[in-house]
C-alpha cells in the first residue's frame, strides 16, 4: 500500500472513530441527563439496587394526603441527673369533614376532635397529654386536650386555654423541641435516632440519611433510610418498636429490633 493510500485509510479510520465517539457520547448524554437532573430518579434507582438504605421501608402517607405526624417531646431525667428529651410519636392527624381525625400510633384507634382545623399543639412533660388548638381567630381560640393513652377529650374553655393541673410547657409548640442531629431518644431509652452526614459534601442520591443507634452503645448502629428534601421530624412508638418520620414528601414507618444491630 502506498503512502497516500495509507494516509487516506488512517484519515478515514479517524473519522469513523470520531463519529462513533460522538454517537456514544450523545447516547450516554441522553441516558445520564435524567440522572443528573432528577434527584427523585437517582434516589429511586439507589433504593432499587440497594445503593442507599430504605428500599423496604413503608411509606404510610404521601405529600398530598393532608396527614401530620404528631410527635411529643418527653422530658426525663437520666440516672446521672441530666435532663433529656425523648420523642414519642402519638398520632397521625388529618382534617376531615367531621373535624380533626387522630389515629393512634399505638393501637390504630380513631378519635375525632371537635375542631374544624388546628394550627398548634403542645404537650405535657410526660407525653401523656396533648393540647390541640385552632388559633386562626385570636379572639376565639378553640382547644381540645387529648389523653394520649385513653383518647379521652377535654374541651378547653374561653377563660382557660391551657391545662392548669397537668405539668407541661403548654404555650410552646411541641415541634419546637428538636432532636438535633443525634438526640432522638426513644421513650424507653432503647434507641437513638440520628442523621448521618455524607462522606462527601452531599449524597449523590438523596439529601439526608436516618440511622439508629443502640442507647448506651453508639458502636451498634443501623442505617434506616435515605430521603429527599428537608430532614424529617422523628418520633417513636411508645414501646420503641417503630420509628416514624415525616417531611414534605410524606410519612414513613420503620420497624426496629435489636437483631438489626448484631
Amino acid at each position: 500500500m502506498s503512502g497516500d493510500s495509507r494516509s487516506h485509510f488512517n484519515r478515514s479510520t479517524e473519522r469513523r472513530f470520531k463519529q462513533v465517539s460522538i454517537t456514544v457520547a450523545a447516547v450516554l448524554g441522553l441516558l445520564l441527563t435524567p440522572l443528573i437532573i432528577s434527584g427523585d430518579l437517582r434516589l429511586e434507582l439507589a433504593h432499587r439496587f440497594n445503593l442507599a438504605a430504605g428500599r423496604d421501608i413503608e411509606q404510610i402517607a404521601g405529600a398530598n394526603d393532608n396527614a401530620t405526624l404528631i410527635v411529643l417531646p418527653i422530658q426525663t431525667t437520666t440516672p446521672g441527673g441530666r435532663t433529656e428529651n425523648r420523642f414519642r410519636a402519638a398520632f397521625i392527624a388529618t382534617d376531615s369533614a367531621d373535624g380533626v381525625e387522630l389515629v393512634s400510633i399505638d393501637d390504630g384507634s380513631l378519635v375525632v376532635l371537635p375542631l374544624d382545623s388546628y394550627d398548634f399543639w403542645s404537650n405535657s412533660f410526660d407525653g401523656n397529654h396533648v393540647l390541640f388548638q385552632d388559633t386562626r381567630t385570636p379572639d376565639v381560640v378553640k382547644g381540645v386536650l387529648v389523653n394520649v393513652n385513653t383518647l379521652e377529650l377535654t374541651t378547653m374553655t374561653a377563660d382557660a386555654h391551657y391545662p392548669t393541673r397537668i405539668p407541661g410547657d403548654w404555650e410552646s409548640a411541641s415541634w419546637e423541641t428538636s432532636m438535633g442531629s443525634c438526640h432522638g431518644a426513644s421513650p424507653n431509652a432503647r434507641y437513638i435516632s440520628c442523621f448521618q452526614n455524607p462522606a462527601l459534601p452531599t449524597f449523590f442520591a438523596g439529601d439526608w440519611e436516618l440511622k439508629v443507634l443502640v442507647y448506651g452503645d453508639a458502636d451498634k448502629s443501623a442505617t434506616i433510610y435515605r430521603g429527599l428534601g428537608v430532614a424529617p421530624w422523628v418520633g417513636w412508638s411508645n414501646d420503641d418498636s417503630r420509628l416514624y418520620f415525616q417531611n414534605e414528601h410524606g410519612i414513613w414507618v420503620a420497624t426496629i429490633s435489636i437483631e438489626m444491630f448484631s
